[in-house]
């Protein structure tokens, strides 16, 4: 009688810690995919910024172009050599 309770008892503690392994494995598993979406939000958010920078180097360098046409186009009309 007393070995039945306490084969009992050791088998609630045994289901006890694998509900516990369990849950910790849950909580890591949860943890690394929070994790990884937050990884993937700033390589997005790096990505924007980047992309942002790009086209204003772009814009930039398209005025600067148009900067460089206008003064040869007004050089050519006063009739200087571009």
């Amino acid at each position: 009688m007393a070995e039945d309770k306490e084969e009992e008892e050791e088998e609630e503690e045994e289901e006890e810690e694998e509900e516990e392994e369990e849950e910790e494995y849950k909580e890591e598993e949860d943890k690394e995919e929070e994790d990884k979406e937050e990884q993937d939000k700033e390589e997005e958010v790096e990505e924007e910024v980047e992309e942002e920078e790009e086209e204003e180097d772009m814009e930039e360098q398209d005025k600067e172009e148009e900067v460089e046409e206008e003064e040869e186009e007004d050089k050519e009309e006063k009739g200087e050599e571009p």
